[in-house]
C-alpha cells in the first residue's frame, strides 16, 4: 500500500479534519490507527486487555499495566495515595479484586503448555 493510500483512508482524514482536537491528540490517534493497520493481532490483544481491565472496576488512583508489546511476564499494578486512609482504601479494594479475572489476564498472555 502506498503512503498516499494510507493518508487518504477515511479514518485518517476524519482525525485530521477535527477542529477541536489538538495536534498532539491528532498525532496519537493517527498513530493508533496506523498501529491497528500494521499490527491487527496486537490491537486485538490490547483491546481485550483494556476491556478486562475496565471490568475489574479499579479505583481511579489504581492502574494496571502490561509489559510493552505484551513481551515479558507479569502485570504491574500501581497506585497513588496521599493519606493513610487512602492507602487503606486502595489496599482494601485491591484485596477484593476478582482473582479469576486477573488469572485469565495472565493466562491469555502466557497460555500454559
Amino acid at each position: 500500500m502506498r503512503v498516499q493510500e494510507v493518508v487518504d483512508r477515511r479514518e485518517i482524514e476524519a482525525i485530521l479534519s477535527e477542529k477541536e482536537t489538538s495536534p498532539s491528540q491528532k498525532t496519537e490517534r493517527v498513530k493508533k490507527v496506523l498501529m491497528d493497520y500494521r499490527y491487527p493481532r496486537m490491537s486485538r490483544i490490547e483491546e481485550r486487555f483494556e476491556r478486562k481491565k475496565r471490568e475489574l472496576n479499579l479505583p481511579p488512583n489504581v492502574s494496571l499495566h502490561h509489559p510493552p508489546f505484551f513481551e515479558g511476564r507479569g502485570l504491574k499494578i500501581e497506585f497513588q495515595f496521599e493519606t493513610m486512609d487512602e492507602y487503606r482504601s486502595v489496599i482494601s479494594s485491591l484485596s477484593l479484586l476478582d482473582k479469576t479475572e486477573l488469572e485469565e489476564m495472565l493466562q491469555e498472555k502466557h497460555p500454559r503448555s
